[in-house]
């Protein structure tokens, strides 16, 4: 028969129930235990550990950051056999980076695939990355991309990493159909991710899936960083495929010397070609050209045709 009960600690972690006989009940939730004690003496009567999955987990994380691996992994281990796929995965992890064991690959894949097959999103990417260079279990690029392509409809950085490695295999035709343009489109949508900013730019480099727009946004944001060299670059490039509005900005950088040395000439045949496509920036800067001499003889009829 229970007396009393109360909160021992501010965390709500510990119940302590006294009981009519004088004896003292108290049950850790944090730890999964109860434990049963003499009111009069204090002495410990009894000792229950209650095996819940989860509550493996926890005393696995707080023996793991009190640096005890050995006791964590057996914690992770419990967890695991009673089909709990958080504990899988930390068991795998602990295995893969060699924490507190001997580093372990084929272990470290048994857990992970295990956990995955559990529907445990969160080892995707490192299970994807085990198949795909051939950890602990032989290269399979199907399975790779499966894993990346259940990763990538998550949320987070660990989405934006299977976007990543997804846009890798359609570049390279891994596990997929060669797909350049679906590569393209996976960099460009995760452009924060450093690896992905540099691979995006080795497809803009050799014109793989890439279109006149393509290589206009990177020279105009070349352009408008002031890096005009790589401007020059990418506008030369977008306007060879058509973009009139590329055209145009060549005639500017030769017009104002940014990034190449002062050219009216090139700048005027630049600005005629756009002009004939319709760009009325082009016409108006042609007028100029005339009106006042530059590279050209001064032709106020000509520069008030263009107007």
């Amino acid at each position: 028969f229970i007396l009393n009960h109360e909160k021992a600690d501010r965390y709500d972690t510990m119940d302590v129930f006294v009981a009519s006989n004088g004896r003292i009940i108290t049950c850790n939730r944090k730890l999964g235990n109860v434990k049963i004690w003499d009111g009069n003496t204090g002495a410990q009567i009894s000792f229950f550990e209650v095996k819940d999955p989860f509550n493996f987990i926890l005393r696995g994380d707080e023996a793991f950051n009190s640096g005890d691996f050995s006791l964590a992994i057996d914690y992770y281990r419990k967890s695991s056999e009673k089909d709990e796929p958080a504990g899988m995965f930390k068991l795998g992890k602990m295995y893969y980076d060699g924490t507190g064991v001997e580093q372990d690959y084929k272990k470290a894949y048994e857990c992970f695939e295990n956990a995955f097959r559990h529907n445990y999103m969160q080892c995707a990417n490192i299970l994807g990355d085990m198949y795909l260079n051939g950890l602990g279990t032989g290269k399979n690029y199907e399975k790779a991309f499966a894993c990346y392509e259940e990763s990538s409809k998550g949320y987070g950085d660990a989405a934006k990493v299977a976007k990543y490695k997804l846009a890798y295999l359609y570049e390279n035709g891994l596990g997929c159909q060669l797909d350049y343009i679906k590569a393209k489109s996976l960099y460009q949508s995760v452009l924060t991710l450093p690896e992905a900013k540099l691979a995006y730019k080795n497809l803009l480099e050799k014109g793989l899936g890439v279109t006149a727009s393509d290589y206009y946004k990177e020279a105009y944001s070349a352009y408008n960083g002031k890096n005009y060299s790589e401007a020059l670059k990418w506008f030369e490039k977008s306007s060879k495929l058509g973009n009139n509005d590329a055209t145009s900005m060549l005639g500017n950088m030769y017009y104002n010397a940014y990034g190449v040395s002062r050219d009216y000439v090139k700048a005027r045949e630049y600005w005629e070609k756009a002009a004939l496509n319709g760009d009325s920036a082009a016409t108006g800067n042609l007028s100029l050209l005339y009106y006042y001499g530059y590279g050209v003889q001064v032709d106020k009829a000509k520069a008030k045709q263009y107007l």
